[in-house]
């Protein structure tokens, strides 16, 4: 099985900054399905490479926690606007 490549971290930044900023003029209903898509394509990318079932799991499950903690904090941080 084939290794889990590195996502560039300014890459992964922007691109968690920008999937916050799409959710949150969503609906709760909408903004689970829309993190749900990002899940599967992730899994499904990750599958294609070859990686591990069980490292896609992770990685998939790291992906979906950073965009809700920032999500979190942009709603209910300090700073936070609603």
């Amino acid at each position: 099985m084939g290794k889990v490549l590195a996502y560039p971290p300014a890459r992964r930044v922007a691109f968690i900054a920008r999937q916050v900023q799409f959710v949150r003029g969503m609906s709760r209903d909408g903004a689970e399905h829309h993190l749900a898509r990002i899940a599967n394509y992730q899994r499904q990318a990750l599958t294609a490479w070859g990686v591990d079932p069980d490292r896609v799991e992770v990685a998939v499950f790291d992906l979906q926690s950073e965009i809700r903690s920032h999500l979190w904090r942009a709603a209910f941080g300090p700073g936070a606007r609603s």
